[in-house]
Order: C-alpha cells, then sequence, then structure tokens
C-alpha cells in the first residue's frame, strides 16, 4: 500500500501571520514587548539587510525574550498560546484541505522553521506530527540558543529525509507560502505554494 504525505509549512501557510513575534508579544505582554523588541531591533534590522544571518538573527531575538525562563514557564505559555490565541490565527482554506488529508488517512506533518514548542500543542491534539527547530534547554532554562539547526530551506528535506526515508516512493504533497519552502516543495508530487487546490 502506497504512503500518502502531507507536508505543511506553518507560518504563513496554515497561519495567516509569522507566529514568532506573535507568540512572543503574547508570551511577555504589549509592554515588555515594546521594550524587547526595541533592544533586539538592531540585530534585526542586520538581517533585514542581509548582514546577520537568519539563526544569529534568531537566537539574539529568543535571547532577547526568553534567555533565562524556566523550561516550565516557557512551555506553559506556548500550550496557553496554542489553546488561546493560535485558532484566531489559522487559514480556513488551509484547514480545510489538512482536514481532507486526514479525512484520506494520509500522514500530516507541520514543517516549520519555528520552535516546536509553540506547535506541537496543538499539532499533537489534532494527530499531526511537527519537525521544526528544536529551542536548547540548559540546567532547566531556556538559552535562546538553537538546539538544532534552523528548520528552513534545505534543513527542511534534510529533517524530511531523515523521518522518512521512503519518501521518494511516498505520494507527497507538500504546502509553503516562502522561498525557504522551495525545496521542500521540490520532493513532492504535488506541490502547492500560496495555494491549497
Amino acid at each position: 500500500m502506497e504512503k500518502h504525505l502531507a507536508l505543511f509549512d506553518f507560518d504563513g501557510t496554515l497561519t495567516r501571520k509569522d507566529t514568532l513575534f506573535d507568540f512572543a508579544r503574547f508570551a511577555v505582554g504589549e509592554m515588555a514587548f515594546v521594550g524587547r523588541l526595541l533592544r533586539a531591533a538592531p540585530v534585526l534590522i542586520l538581517h533585514k539587510a542581509g548582514m546577520v544571518g537568519a539563526t544569529a538573527a534568531k537566537e539574539s531575538f529568543l535571547t532577547t525574550f526568553f534567555g533565562g525562563w524556566a523550561e516550565a514557564r516557557f512551555e506553559a505559555a506556548a500550550v496557553a498560546y496554542c489553546t488561546d490565541r493560535l485558532p484566531a490565527l489559522l487559514q480556513p482554506e488551509a484547514m480545510h484541505r489538512l482536514a481532507w488529508h486526514l479525512a484520506q488517512g494520509h500522514e500530516v506533518v507541520i514543517v516549520s522553521a519555528s520552535a516546536e514548542d509553540w506547535i506541537r500543542p496543538w499539532a499533537s491534539a489534532m494527530g499531526l506530527e511537527v519537525l521544526a527547530t528544536q529551542l536548547e534547554r540548559h540546567q532547566g532554562k531556556i538559552t535562546g540558543k538553537l538546539a538544532s539547526p534552523n528548520c528552513n530551506g534545505p534543513e527542511k528535506v534534510a529533517r524530511i529525509q531523515a523521518r522518512f526515508p521512503m519518501v521518494a516512493d511516498a505520494i507527497t504533497y507538500a504546502y509553503g507560502d516562502s522561498a525557504g519552502d522551495q525545496p521542500m516543495l521540490g520532493l513532492a508530487n504535488h506541490a502547492f505554494f500560496r495555494k491549497f487546490v
């Protein structure tokens, strides 16, 4: 029996907006968000100018917002985000397509550069697998560093192939909205860029 995989990018594909900034705002509150964003801004500006890489920019942002947080506090914020905030960000058309794949018995996988922490609680409740960026923990605290390569571009393909060695023989659908999704879309028999049918 043939294997069917449905690979969904998260930010901008399943959701209406990027969730890194949205989660940070949710987790720390509006006033703290503005203050910390000002501290993070110089590195973000250098990243936009092409002078700082994506991983360094992401680690700088995460360290500014969450460095030193207890794991339990961070994980509780992620669960609350998945329950209280994320449903309002989901794109109905994307969710309709995701539901179709589940109804067909396909294995649905979220493949995202965002941290798995604020995706997995929602995805697990939906019966979905998650391949996403992992955050470093040290002595029970969030460091702000990445524990895995940033799951974007070619890294998406590497993670998919490591988890599903038979992907080349599967019937694969892939959905994305950015240049970082193009390598993943290249794996698919049925690739959808900024559309779902």
